[in-house]
């Protein structure tokens, strides 16, 4: 019961925080080095 309610628990929050902020920051830094340039 552990190994499963940690699995679940872990995996969801950590792999759903990563990949929103880091597909924000790459789009970001992106735009406004093509701008000043």
């Amino acid at each position: 019961m552990a190994s499963a309610s940690s699995a679940p628990a872990a995996p969801a929050p950590t792999a759903s925080t990563p990949p929103p902020r880091s597909s924000l920051h790459r789009p970001r830094r992106q735009r406004r080095s093509p701008s000043p340039s």
